[in-house]
């Protein structure tokens, strides 16, 4: 059973609330806490785009036996391409702050500011099973705003699936595919110029025309320089792919 904000506030659901964040059937939660990547609190931060940060809400909740919440993002800031993650239920007899990481998947900034609100809670009744599992309470408020920075700091990438890494891992995969290919196909050319300078002098070994013995030196040294000129053209063709790759970063 969904409860209303009269039954919220009877229940003592909440802890440092704020009146007009509450609606008909759920509440508003407040940031209160800004954590960047580098683990350093801001009051006000601009999201880039595939941007990460973490918050930490003013609120405190405690949970009875026989309630749990449901943790959802604003339908305001979905609508601009903010999303959150580590959302979902609050269990039953949990204490303590709420957290969450924002992630801007939309395609422009986005700012946010201590005082905000990003997340909304819905509170539900439910039937006490006859063994009731206890949940863990969260740490006091700045030891469990400590433990976010830390996490937020070591576990976060720099952004939303960490494209740039995968960029950066695309760019050095081509880029030994194109060095050891060149590799292969230098060797091969040199065999064969080798096999053919060879084979060229057994045949011309007993020929007394310098002048024919000179013309095919020269033959074979146009076909080797043919031979590396396309081996050039395909390495400038893979230098393409990879600055391809970088403007797109």
């Amino acid at each position: 059973m969904l409860l209303n904000y009269e039954e919220i506030l009877l229940a003592n659901l909440l802890k440092n609330f704020t009146e007009k964040n509450f609606r008909t059937g759920s509440y508003d939660l407040t940031i209160n806490h800004i954590i960047d990547l580098d683990g350093c609190e801001k009051k006000e931060i601009n999201l880039a785009p595939q941007g990460m940060v973490t918050v930490v809400f003013k609120e405190e909740v405690e949970m009875p036996s026989n309630i749990l919440s449901y943790a959802h993002v604003k339908t305001s800031l979905a609508r601009r391409g903010i999303m959150a993650i580590s959302i979902g239920i609050i269990d039953p007899t949990y204490k303590g702050l709420i957290s969450t990481v924002i992630i801007n998947y939309g395609n422009k900034p986005y700012t946010l500011k201590v005082g905000d609100s990003a997340l909304r809670l819905t509170f539900h009744k439910i039937a006490i099973p006859q063994k009731n599992k206890v949940v863990n309470s969260a740490s006091s408020g700045t030891y469990y705003v400590q433990e976010r920075e830390l996490e937020t700091q070591k576990f976060l990438g720099d952004s939303f699936l960490n494209l740039k890494d995968v960029e950066k891992r695309i760019e050095k995969n081509v880029t030994e595919w194109v060095w050891k290919r060149i590799g292969v196909i230098s060797t091969i050319v040199s065999a064969i110029a080798f096999i053919a300078a060879l084979f060229f002098n057994v045949l011309n070994y007993n020929e007394k025309s310098n002048d024919n013995y000179l013309k095919s030196l020269n033959t074979q040294a146009q076909n080797t320089q043919e031979s590396y000129k396309q081996l050039e053209l395909k390495l400038q063709l893979q230098q393409q792919l990879i600055d391809s790759l970088r403007r797109k970063r």
